[in-house]
């Protein structure tokens, strides 16, 4: 019998590799037929679970000083800048090297100023991210904020006052959260 399987090892080897691929492939083809490779959608876009996450990591970063008081836990958070930063995208906000920088200067300089060198390995160590990751969360959120900016001056000058009311904000959110339908494939 070994005489046998070893004249027929490489076959043997080959028939194995062969059956994994097999079901790694399928594996994948019914995963993503059950919608398993995306968070959710909106705007009728598909959100991957990569931008769901690098937007909860911003949220959980940034959000903490912000007045948005939405949902019940920070996903709901989450999926509100989601849909801040694709309508940011659609209005083709953007923000430039220079402003990132500039409020990453701003971060460190609370704690007392900081080199490159020291914000790579506190970017790295601390927060468990490369520095290029960061930046990009850094850039959505100051897009975000941006466009809230934007709103809040319109809804200042429409109501013909310096500061908008903190009704029609909240209406503002509520309207554009319901017009982006929203549709989370996870049970969040």
């Amino acid at each position: 019998m070994l005489k046998g399987f070893r004249k027929y090892t490489k076959v043997i080897v080959w028939l194995i590799v062969f059956a994994f691929i097999l079901w790694g492939g399928s594996s994948l083809i019914i995963s993503q037929s059950k919608g398993a490779s995306y968070a959710g959608e909106v705007f009728g876009k598909k959100v991957t679970h990569k931008e769901f996450n690098e937007v909860s990591k911003m949220v959980s970063l940034f959000s903490t000083d912000d007045k948005i008081s939405v949902g019940e836990n920070s996903d709901d958070k989450a999926w509100l800048y989601l849909v801040l930063k694709r309508e940011a995208d659609k209005k083709k906000i953007t923000v430039s090297d220079e402003e990132v920088r500039s409020y990453i200067a701003t971060i460190f300089a609370k704690r007392g100023g900081i080199d490159f060198r020291t914000y790579e390995l506190w970017i790295r160590n601390v927060l468990r991210e490369d520095p290029r990751s960061f930046e990009e969360q850094v850039r959505t959120y100051l897009k975000c904020q941006k466009l809230l900016r934007e709103v809040f001056a319109q809804l200042s000058s429409e109501a013909n006052t310096p500061n908008p009311d903190p009704k029609a904000i909240e209406e503002w959110l509520q309207r554009t959260f319901s017009e982006a339908g929203v549709r989370k494939y996870y049970g969040s």
